[in-house]
């Protein structure tokens, strides 16, 4: 229900470019697994991933940082490119990055999505769990850091 009430309350998601999804990784469950160094090898972080042409939009690279925000958050991201992805979407497997207050570099770290969730607003009825995917966002590029 609250994933219908947000895709159809363009109104005031209107400055938002994006749809931020969850997605799931293959080789993590949420938070567990993703310190293991045999997983650290090959899945570093948990990237941005999104349509090659929203990111030739954004004059942005697969492996470049952006920043992800939401009416409630910002958070900085690796981008990578998926041609499966739909335009206006963006998909962040969740369970990854620092601790709110902390910092934390996205290529060691990974990005913590929660960081753009709300707990007070949009809550389901029935359950009271946030609304962790249709949440309105914008990408943007962000300057390289040599």
């Amino acid at each position: 229900e609250v994933l219908k009430e947000t895709m159809n309350d363009t109104s005031r998601h209107r400055k938002f470019t994006h749809r931020l999804s969850v997605r799931r990784l293959r080789d993590v469950q949420n938070a567990t697994f993703q310190h293991l160094p045999a997983i650290r090898k090959v899945m570093p972080y948990n990237p941005a991933y999104l349509h090659p042409d929203d990111l030739a939009e954004k004059g942005v690279a697969s492996g470049d940082r952006i920043a992800i925000t939401s009416a409630h958050g910002s958070i900085e991201a690796i981008a990578k490119a998926d041609a499966s992805m739909r335009h206006g979407t963006v998909a962040v497997a969740h369970g990854w990055g620092p601790m709110p207050g902390e910092k934390g570099d996205p290529f060691t770290t990974g990005s913590n999505v929660n960081l753009l969730i709300s707990t007070d607003s949009g809550l389901e009825p029935i359950n009271a769990m946030v609304a962790m995917t249709g949440v309105p966002v914008n990408i943007q590029a962000k300057l390289r850091r040599d």
